[in-house]
C-alpha cells in the first residue's frame, strides 16, 4: 500500500509537470480566433496557434515521460544535469527553480513522439504529422521573419484538424484536449503545487542542529550579509535590504535579501520629449534581486520559489525590512527569536 502511495505521488510529479505546460497551451487557445474577421489580427493568431502546439508537444511527452523531453544525442554537462532534475522529478523530488530552467530538445525532434501516439506512425511527411509541422512553420515564419505566406483559412483548418484528432485520441474530458480548447479548469499554477511537494520533501530530510551551532551558524550568516551589503554599497553603489522571516521549510529565522539601485526615471516614449516613469533601476550586479536564505537547515530561494511560494502561503514576517549595512544591531533580536523557537 505504502509503494502504491509513493508510486502515485511520483506520477502526480510529473503530471504536474506536463500541467505547466498545458496551462501554457490553455493561455495561448483562449487568444485564438477560430473565426477571423477584418479585426483579426492574422499573425498574431498564428503565433498563438503555433505556440499552444509547440507547447502541447511538451506537455504530451512530459504527461508520459518526462525524460522524453530531453535530446539523447546530446551529452554535454549540461544536459547530464537535466537529466538528473527529471529523474529527481519522477521519483517525487522536484526542484522547480531547475525545471524552470529546463531546456528541452528542439520541437522538430519531439514532435515525430508525439505524433507516433496520436496516429501510431512518426510520419510527418503527410497527415497529421505534417499539418502540425506546417503548424510550427508558420508560427516561426511569422515569429523570426514577420511573414505569413498562407492564408488564415490554411492555418486554422489546419489546426481543427489537429485538435479534433487530441479530442478523438484522449477524449474530450481530458485535459490534454481541454487546454487547447482554452477550458482548462482554473488551479493554482503547476509549479505552485510541485514546490508544495519540495518543501514537504525538504521538511522529512531536515535534521534539527545543537544551539551551540545554531548560534554559529547566525554568526557566520550575519557576517556574510553585512560584508555584501557593504561591499555592494561601495562597488554598485546599491542598497542591500533585509528582512527577517520564518523559513517555510525549518520554521527557525532566515533572511530576505533585496539588491537594489537608487530610484531614477524612464521615458515612457522619446527620450528627454515624453513623459517619464520613476523607478528603481534594480540587479545591475549579478545578484539576484530577491535571495532568501536560511542559516539553519541551508533553504536558498531565489525570485522563482518565491513567486510560486507566494500563490501557496505568505511568509511571516519577523524583523521588519532595514539596511543590511546595520544587520549586526538586530543580531540580538535575531537570536532571541532562535532561542524562542527552540523551547
Amino acid at each position: 500500500m505504502e509503494d502504491e502511495k509513493r508510486n502515485k505521488n511520483n506520477d502526480d510529479c510529473g503530471k504536474l509537470f506536463a500541467e505547466n505546460y498545458l496551462e501554457g497551451v490553455n493561455r495561448h487557445a483562449k487568444r485564438i480566433d477560430l473565426n477571423p474577421n477584418d479585426k483579426t489580427d492574422v499573425f498574431e493568431n498564428c503565433r498563438h496557434i503555433g505556440a499552444a502546439l509547440e507547447m502541447f508537444i511538451y506537455a504530451a511527452i512530459a504527461w508520459n515521460n518526462p525524460l522524453r523531453l530531453l535530446d539523447v544525442r546530446e551529452r554535454s554537462t549540461k544536459e547530464q544535469e537535466a537529466v538528473t532534475v527529471l529523474q529527481n522529478l519522477v521519483h517525487g523530488l522536484p526542484d522547480v527553480r531547475s525545471l524552470s530552467r529546463l531546456q528541452v530538445a528542439p520541437v522538430n525532434v519531439l514532435l515525430p513522439i508525439v505524433v507516433k501516439e496520436l496516429t501510431g506512425t512518426r510520419n510527418t511527411q503527410s497527415g497529421l504529422g505534417m499539418f502540425m509541422k506546417q503548424l510550427i512553420q508558420a508560427r516561426n515564419d511569422v515569429v523570426h521573419r514577420n511573414v505569413l505566406p498562407n492564408s488564415a483559412e490554411y492555418i486554422i483548418t489546419r489546426f481543427i484538424f489537429f485538435k479534433n484528432s487530441v479530442c478523438q485520441c484522449f477524449g474530450k474530458d481530458d485535459p490534454r484536449f481541454l487546454a487547447l480548447d482554452g477550458r482548462l479548469p482554473d488551479s493554482r499554477p503547476a509549479f505552485s503545487r510541485l514546490l508544495e511537494r519540495q518543501i514537504i520533501n525538504l521538511r522529512t530530510s531536515y535534521v534539527p542542529t545543537n544551539n551551540f551551532e545554531l548560534h554559529n551558524r547566525y554568526n557566520s550568516t550575519i557576517g556574510e550579509i553585512k560584508n555584501e551589503a557593504d561591499s555592494y554599497a561601495k562597488y554598485v553603489r546599491g542598497i542591500h535590504h533585509t528582512e527577517v522571516v520564518a523559513c517555510p521549510v525549518c520554521g527557525y529565522p532566515c533572511f530576505m535579501q533585496r539588491h537594489t539601485t537608487h530610484m531614477g526615471t524612464a521615458p515612457m516614449g522619446e527620450p528627454d520629449n515624453s513623459p517619464s516613469m520613476l523607478a528603481p533601476f534594480s540587479n545591475f550586479s549579478d545578484k539576484n534581486e530577491l535571495t532568501l536564505a536560511c542559516a539553519v537547515c541551508g533553504l536558498i530561494w531565489n525570485e522563482v520559489e518565491l513567486a510560486y511560494y507566494a500563490q501557496i502561503s505568505e511568509l511571516k514576517l519577523l524583523i521588519p525590512v532595514f539596511d543590511s549595512r546595520q544587520i549586526k544591531t538586530k543580531k540580538t533580536d535575531i537570536l532571541k527569536l532562535v532561542a524562542s523557537i527552540g523551547k
